[in-house]
Formats: structure tokens, sequence, C-alpha cells
């Protein structure tokens, strides 16, 4: 009895964790930093085009169109400004074969209560077919505080580009380009096309092009109802693709509103790309030509280019699909797209994987499997909280010594800051993680997490399909993980290192592109960094904080380093 109870007690020593060795942990930070440094890469739009042959776009022309809009100055509606930036767009159009027409029409801007006159420019391109039109659109019209380089002159010169590619060829549906007045007054210019235009019944898609900011991709971030046979397209077409199905539904929650969302309106369908890089720029006088990242111009004209040439020939009718697409780009190389429809089967098909992965938890950590599971879901809940405090507590430190642009009243958000708030985020969940993990082992850590992760799959998948994917699949490859840790020996750190790197890679490839694009947002919103570090921090993490002795501490003390020393070059550089 004696010899049983002994082999018994040395059988369960050997399957515990005896901790993870820092080869371990390299290999996964190894890992961490490989993904993160080909993020920042594929974020990088591509090298201008000094000539382009035909249906190619070229930035550098472009941005000729664009000097000469913005050299009038500020040109809001009703301006003499905008009334000779009306007269330089028709005389291009003129120049490339159109015969444009200015379609005058007086709309009510409520806020004022009083009517508007805007002055529609539309030139028209016939198609082999009488069928639906496609529709490509700008606005020609500025604010009153900057001379609207990116916004719109950017969207305007790239239309004219792709009138020019057009203009010499054989298309199958007509092509309406409309260079719309009033944007900037509430969407007057739209509202009086859809309103007053015999030619807005024609219009079957809409490709629209703005922007907000001077930099960063071309974003493809709202679509009409019935995407699936848009996002196809887009897929085939577009070399660069900067796209997900997340930024429609997160736009779709924010009170802003483009022409499009007159278009989308009364029935049509369609692309809506923008870029949101540097927003600070964005409607002041910093949105200027000598501002205009070229790189960033090259690419909203090719995509647009490849968009518009690829729905001049294709079956515009059957554009409007009876179902939207989930959809993201990898690394902008690569789009991946499925029916919204197997948003619901595949979460429960992760739920059951899940399901199997906690009830053999016991076989990692034998003692009180279950309790390790619920204070693995607490440390989740409070390492997340410790994360947004932190990133709050070092925000309300260096705002006050941040530039706000008084035009928009957006916080100039340097690199530095950007790095002092992901860091601060990054100091409270490890250090959270470090202080739980004595009472929930590391297979209790991901276990609870995972409960979590579960949850956001489902409530996405019933409210919020298009943002189901950012859960999903990290949910998914966490639950093999965790599965696969249960047949692997506990006692052997490279299990561990095996076990979380599919949760990691999966998670860091769907959310680090967040981290940069939220540190862009500024004002009320310069928290948000911290919810893609505590939420891939919830797969890292516990690896990291398994490590023996003082060496768990390891991240939180390296992430504090880092938050100091960019707080430092925050107030230096101020």
């Amino acid at each position: 009895m004696r010899y049983e109870l002994i082999g018994l007690r040395m059988h369960v020593e050997r399957r515990r964790s005896k901790g993870v060795g820092p080869v371990q942990a390299g290999l996964l930070l190894a890992a961490l930093l490989v993904i993160a440094a080909i993020t920042v890469w594929s974020m990088n739009p591509p090298e201008p085009r000094d000539a382009a042959g035909v249906g190619e776009f070229s930035a550098q022309r472009a941005l000729e169109d664009i000097a000469a809009i913005t050299a009038y100055g500020p040109h809001p509606t009703g301006s003499h400004a905008n009334e000779l930036v009306k007269d330089y767009l028709i005389q291009r159009l003129e120049s490339l074969g159109y015969k444009p027409e200015v379609h005058r029409e007086f709309v009510t801007k409520a806020s004022w209560n009083r009517d508007v006159l805007v002055k529609n420019i539309v030139a028209k391109l016939d198609g082999e077919q009488p069928g639906p039109a496609l529709m490509i659109t700008a606005h020609y019209d500025s604010v009153h505080s900057g001379p609207g380089a990116m916004d719109d002159g950017a969207g305007i010169a790239v239309l004219l580009q792709i009138a020019e590619a057009m203009a010499h060829r054989k298309v199958r549906n007509p092509v309406i380009f409309l260079l719309s007045d009033g944007k900037e007054l509430s969407l007057l210019g739209a509202t009086a096309f859809v309103t007053y235009s015999p030619l807005a019944e024609q219009v079957a898609v809409v490709l629209n092009l703005e922007s907000r900011g001077s930099s960063g991709l071309a974003l493809l971030f709202e679509t009409g109802q019935g995407n699936r046979e848009l996002v196809k397209l887009y897929a085939d077409v577009v070399d660069r693709p900067a796209a997900s199905s997340a930024y429609c539904s997160f736009y779709e929650q924010l009170p802003n509103s483009t022409d499009f969302t007159v278009y989308k309106k009364v029935g049509m369908t369609g692309y809506n790309l923008a870029n949101i890089g540097t927003p600070q720029h964005y409607h002041t006088f910093l949105d200027n030509l000598d501002n205009v990242d070229v790189r960033t111009l090259q690419h909203l004209g090719d995509t647009a280019m490849a968009l518009a040439l690829g729905l001049a020939d294709a079956d515009l009718e059957g554009m409007k699909a009876d179902e939207d697409s989930v959809f993201f780009d990898l690394f902008t190389r690569v789009l991946v797209h499925y029916p919204q429809g197997l948003a619901l089967p595949l979460a429960i098909v992760v739920l059951a994987i899940s399901l199997v992965a906690w009830s053999r938890l016991g076989a990692v950590q034998p003692d009180r499997p279950g309790l390790n599971l619920v204070v693995g879901c607490v440390a989740f809940v409070v390492s997340s909280a410790a994360a947004i405090g932190c990133a709050l507590g070092i925000i309300s430190l260096i705002r006050p010594s941040l530039p706000v642009v008084l035009e928009s009243g957006i916080v100039e958000q340097s690199i530095a800051a950007s790095v002092a708030i992901v860091s601060a985020a990054a100091v409270g969940v490890t250090a959270v993680l470090a202080l739980i993990r004595r009472w929930a082992g590391i297979a209790g850590l991901w276990g609870g997490a995972l409960i979590w992760w579960n949850a956001a799959v489902v409530a996405c998948t019933i409210y919020l399909p298009g943002m189901s994917h950012l859960f999903l699949f990290p949910a998914a490859a966490c639950a093999l993980g965790l599965l696969l840790l249960t047949f692997l020996d506990p006692a052997s750190s490279w299990s561990y290192l095996i076990a979380a790197i599919p949760g990691t890679v999966v998670t860091s490839v769907l959310w680090m592109p967040y981290v940069g694009m939220f540190s862009q947002m500024g004002g009320t919103l310069m928290f948000l960094p911290a919810v893609p570090v505590a939420l891939l921090a919830s797969i890292a993490g516990p690896l990291f904080v398994e490590q023996r002795g003082l060496a768990k501490w390891a991240p939180t003390v390296i992430s504090l380093v880092v938050a100091l020393v960019a707080t430092g070059i925050t107030f230096w550089t101020a």
C-alpha cells in the first residue's frame, strides 16, 4: 500500500508543470516579433508610379490634378474658389472626350434652415449594353479650414484617371462619373443627385472615394447590403486588399457618414474606400499638397482603378446578393472571405472543441481543474481591466503634453505616445497574470480565457457577424492548442510552447493590425490599443508568466521600462 501511495504521488508529480524555460519563452517572443514586423511591413502603401500603362494608375500624374485643385485654397460650397475648381474639372473632363453637365439644385440644409445651391458635375460613358450603370464618385468641395488635398482632391484625381482609362475603351456597362458638391454641408450634393437626377435610377453599383487623413492604406470600410458578389470581385481584382467586414461592422456603430450613406439608403450597393492615417490633418489647413502621402494616393488609385475596370464589365444586376460575407485580408496580400451564414456553424464547432478541451483539463492539472478554470476566467477579466486601466493612466499623464489640432480637436498622437500606451497596457495585463498564475496554472489561464473568447464568438455571431472572425479563429486555435496539451507531457516545457503557438500566431495575425489602427484614433478613443494587447496577452501571456522564479516578471519589467522610456520621449519631443 505504501509503495502504491508513493507511486501515485510520483505519478502526480511527474504530470505537474515544472515551469517554462527561457528558451521556450524566447521562441514565442521571437514569433510575436516576426509577426509584428510583417504586420508593420504589410501596412505600408506601395511605392508610387511615375508613368502608367493603359488601365494603370500613376500617383505622380494624380498629384498634378491635386496641385491644381488646392491652388485655389479652401473651396467650400458656394465660394468663388469652388466655382474655379468646378471650371477646372469641367475642362479636364472635356479634354478626355467627355461632355460633362452641371446639375444645379437647391437642397435644404436643416441645421441652417435654408436652401443651399449645389452644383454637381456629371459625365457619362455609354456601355455596349443599356443595362444598369456603375457610378464612380468623389466630392470636389472642401471645408472652410483647409484646401482638401486628400479630402477629397485625391478622390477627384483618381476619378479623373479612371475616366481617362475608360474614355477610349469599350465597356459592357454604362459608367456615370459624379463629382459631387456640398458633401461637407451634410451630403447635399449626393442628396440632390438621388432626389432630382434621372440618372440616379440607372445606378446599380457605386464606387465612392473618400479620405480621413493624409496617409495609410485605402481601406474598404463599407459596402452595400448583400455584399457576397462584391467581395468576390474585390478579392479577384485588387492586388493589395486592405479590407475587413469588421471595419464595416465597426463603422456602422459610428455616427459618421459619407455620400455613400445617401446612396445606400436608396437601395444602391457598392464600395466605400478611404484612408485614415494621420487623422490630425483631416479638415485642417494641414490637408495640403505637401502632406499628401504619394504612396497612399497610389494605393487608393490602384484599388479604385481595379474595381472600376472590373465593375465596368461585370454583371451589375447580380452584384447585389441575398447574403453578406465575412471577409478580412492577411497582410494586405490575400483576402479571405466566406458566407456569413457559416459563422454560426463554425461557432458551434469551436464551442464543441472548447468543451472537450475543458473536460480534459485535469490531464494537465489534476488538482482542482474546475477551480483552476474559474480562477482563469476571473484572471481574464481582471487582466483586461488592468490593461485598460494602465493605458488610461499613461494617457492622463501624457495627454496634456500632446498638441491638439484646433480645427478638428484631434490629438496629435506621436509614435512614442502610442508605444507608451501599448506598453502600459502590457504592464497591467502581464502583472495580473503573473500574480494569479499560481492559483490558476497555465492551463487554467488558457481555459479561463477561452470561456470569454467563446462568449465573444457567440455575441458577435448574433449581433455583429462581420466581426466574428476576430474571435472565432483565435478561439479555435487556442482550443486546439489546449486540447493538444492534454495529450502531451505536462512536465515538459516544450509541450506548453507547442500548445501556445497556434493561438498566439492566429491572434497576432488578426489583431496586431488593430494596434496600429487604433493608435490613430486619438481623442477619447486613445485607450483602444489596450484591447488587442489584452486579447493577445490572454493567449501568449500564460506561457511567459509560467517561467520559473523571478523570470515570470520579465514581461512586466520589460514593458514597464519601454513605457517609461516612451513616456520620456513623448515629453521631450512635445
